[in-house]
């Protein structure tokens, strides 16, 4: 549950940050399948009582990563925005090796 709600709060912050995605956040910490699949049966009102409480942990953690993080991102933006977008550029680029290992190997001829 904890970790569920962490990456939830990593997915509220990467939300707030200009190129990184909370999905992208949700893959690298190992919940994307999982995340996808809760939607997809929820909203196929295929209810499972583990998809709800999954969904409302990652979703608690989304609304406390955003709520708790915007003002710090406002005003690190506002007062060192070189930094901070050093920062965000090094989230973008060190997370796409992660991306790129996780997706399956293009085949050309199909």
């Amino acid at each position: 549950m904890l970790y569920v709600l962490f990456v939830g709060v990593l997915m509220g912050l990467a939300n707030l940050i200009p190129g990184v995605s909370g999905g992208t956040i949700a893959l690298l910490g190992g919940l994307y399948e999982r995340f996808v699949g809760s939607i997809s049966s929820v909203s196929a009102f295929k209810i499972r009582k583990e998809d709800v409480v999954f969904l409302i942990e990652i979703v608690a953690g989304i609304v406390i990563g955003i709520l708790g993080f915007s003002t710090l991102i406002d005003v690190s933006l506002s007062r060192v925005p070189s930094l901070m977008y050093g920062i965000f550029s090094g989230l973008v680029i060190g997370g796409t090796p992660v991306v790129f290992k996780r997706i399956e190997k293009f085949d050309s001829t199909s």
